[in-house]
C-alpha cells in the first residue's frame, strides 16, 4: 500500500535528467563554424601591417583551445578593450595546469552514485521505524505549515520550479558562457562533469539515507481513510522518505557548486559580479528549503541538514579532487582581478563557509 503506482522515479532526480538531457545535446552541436564563421567588417577595417593567419593562430593558441578566425583576432588586437567589463576577449578563463581534470575514478563513481539514486527505491519502507517528529519539529511545524491545501500545493510546485532553474543555470553556465562566450569547451567539459558528480554523489547519498531512515514525512498523519480520496502525496511511496530532504540537499549542492566555480573562475567578468552570483544561489537554495517546509513536504531538520549535504557537496567535492590544487585564475594564466573567494573553515561544531568579496 505504500508503493506508487508511477514511475516510481524521484522528483529530484526528474529535476536532473531534463536538463542534462539538454546539455549532452547541446554538447553534441559542434561550435567549430562560429569561430570560422567570415567577418567581413573586421577584414575591411584590417591593417596592411596585420599579422598573417599563421602568426594569429600562433597568438591566439596561447590563450585559447583553438584558433580563432584571421580576421577576428585581427579586430581584437587593434581595439582597447577594458578588462573590467564583461567581454570574453578580454576576460578569457582557463584551466589551471595544477588543478587534477576528471580522472577514470570519478567517471566510475559518479556512474555508481548515479544509480544508487535509482536503486534505493528497491529499499522496502519500514512505517513504525521513524514516526516521532520531536518537540523542536512539532513546535516549527506548527507555526511554519501553510494552513490552505491549495496554497501547500502551490508552495510545493514553487519549490520544484526554483530548483530546476537552479540546476538550468549551471547548464548555461557551463555551455553558453564557458562554451561559447568563453570559448573554452575544455573548461565547459570539466564544469559539467563535475557539477554532475557532485549531484551524484549527493543524490545517491540523499536517496539510501531515506529509504533506510524511512522517516514519517509531515503530512503523513493526515493520509486517512479509502486510498482514492486521499492527497496525491499520501498515494506517493515518498511518505516515508522525509529525512533528509532531497530538494534541499539539491538546491544547496548547486548553489555549492555556482560558488566554487565563480570563486575560481571568472565565468561573468570578475569581480562583485561572481559574488552575487553566490550569494543569489545561495538565497534561492535557502527559498527551496523554506518551501518544503511550508508545504508540509519535510520537517524543518530535514531540511537544515540537507542544506548541510547539499553545502558540503557543492563546495567540498570540486575542491578537494579539482580546485585546491591551484591558486584563483583569469585571463592568459594573470592574477585574477576578482575580489570574491570562498573557502572552508573549522568551527567549532563543525564546518563553516568564510568568503570575501
Amino acid at each position: 500500500m505504500y508503493r506508487q503506482k508511477g514511475t516510481g522515479v524521484p522528483g529530484l532526480a526528474r529535476r536532473i535528467i531534463g536538463p542534462a538531457v539538454f546539455t549532452f545535446g547541446l554538447l553534441s552541436v559542434s561550435p567549430e563554424s562560429l569561430a570560422q564563421t567570415p567577418n567581413p567588417t573586421a577584414s575591411a577595417q584590417a591593417s596592411p601591417t596585420a599579422p598573417t593567419p599563421a602568426a594569429t593562430a600562433s597568438v591566439e593558441g596561447a590563450t585559447s583551445d583553438r584558433p580563432i578566425a584571421p580576421s577576428l583576432k585581427t579586430r581584437a588586437h587593434r581595439e582597447e578593450i577594458p578588462v573590467s567589463s564583461f567581454n570574453p576577449k578580454a576576460n578569457k578563463i582557463r584551466w589551471d595546469p595544477a588543478w587534477p581534470k576528471f580522472r577514470t575514478w570519478e567517471y566510475v563513481t559518479t556512474g555508481v552514485m548515479g544509480v544508487a539514486v535509482f536503486a534505493a527505491l528497491a529499499i522496502p519502507p519500514e512505517p513504525d521505524r521513524w514516526r516521532d517528529m520531536g518537540s523542536f519539529d512539532a513546535e516549527a511545524r506548527s507555526v511554519l505549515r501553510i494552513k490552505d491545501d491549495s496554497l501547500r500545493n502551490t508552495a510545493r510546485d514553487a519549490s520544484d520550479l526554483v530548483l530546476t532553474l537552479m540546476v538550468n543555470q549551471l547548464v548555461v553556465d557551463a555551455t553558453l558562457v564557458a562554451w561559447w562566450g568563453h570559448d573554452r569547451p575544455s573548461v565547459a567539459r570539466e564544469l559539467i562533469l563535475m557539477d554532475l558528480e557532485a549531484m551524484a554523489v549527493m543524490g545517491g547519498i540523499q536517496a539510501i539515507v531515506s529509504g533506510v531512515a524511512s522517516r514519517w514525512r509531515p503530512y503523513r498523519d493526515t493520509c486517512v481513510g479509502p486510498e482514492e480520496k486521499q492527497t496525491r502525496d499520501c498515494r506517493d511511496n515518498k511518505e516515508f522518505r522525509s529525512f533528509f530532504s532531497g530538494h534541499t540537499s539539491g538546491a544547496f549542492t548547486v548553489a555549492g557548486l555556482m560558488c566554487i566555480h565563480h570563486a575560481y573562475l571568472p565565468l561573468y567578468g570578475g569581480g562583485t559580479r561572481e559574488g552575487l552570483t553566490c550569494a543569489a544561489s545561495m538565497a534561492a537554495a535557502a527559498t527551496v528549503g523554506m518551501l518544503r517546509v511550508v508545504s508540509d513536504q519535510h520537517f524543518v531538520t530535514d531540511a537544515l541538514v540537507g542544506a548541510a549535504v547539499g553545502t558540503l557537496s557543492g563546495l567540498g567535492i570540486p575542491w578537494l579532487l579539482h580546485y585546491r590544487g591551484g591558486a584563483d585564475v583569469t585571463a592568459a594564466g594573470s592574477k585574477s582581478n576578482s575580489t570574491f573567494s570562498v573557502r572552508l573553515v573549522p568551527m567549532p561544531l563543525g564546518i563553516g563557509l568564510a568568503g570575501e568579496m
